[in-house]
């Protein structure tokens, strides 16, 4: 997981995701140890903790390292999204189930995401291109 997220390839495409939410400025994401959430939490985050450069999200250590590489990409990707959303946007995540937020990842950035996926895994575009992981 710690080689993902520092990798050159996932920033390079953090960075086109942030770009295409017209991203007017310069974060960096700070993934941290979030081995106290419940193992159907893969990811948080946390607002209390992040500034304007830089933005915390809480990973679930105990799950995402037996995750497929995949999975904990698109984990990092989602998180990020909707770290940025709620903090620059002000788009608060609500309810029901963060709804506003997702619906716009499926219907603005789910090209981006899967994009990402078929260019870092060769995942098939089809199954990139499925909305059930932004729920």
């Amino acid at each position: 997981m710690d080689t993902l997220i520092h990798s050159k390839d996932f920033n390079n495409r953090m960075r086109g995701i942030l770009d295409q939410m017209e991203a007017e400025v310069g974060v960096e994401f700070d993934f941290v140890d979030g081995s106290n959430m419940y193992d159907h939490e893969l990811g948080y985050f946390n607002v209390a903790a992040s500034t304007n450069e830089r933005l915390q999200i809480e990973i679930n250590s105990n799950v995402l390292p037996g995750a497929s590489k995949e999975l904990a990409t698109v984990v990092f990707f989602h998180e990020s999204v909707h770290a940025y959303l709620q903090y620059f946007k002000n788009i608060n995540p609500g309810s029901p189930a963060n709804q506003t937020q997702h619906e716009m990842m499926a219907n603005i950035y789910l090209p981006a995401i899967a994009g990402a996926l078929v260019q870092m895994y060769n995942t098939p575009p089809d199954l990139a291109n499925k909305c059930e992981w932004i729920y």
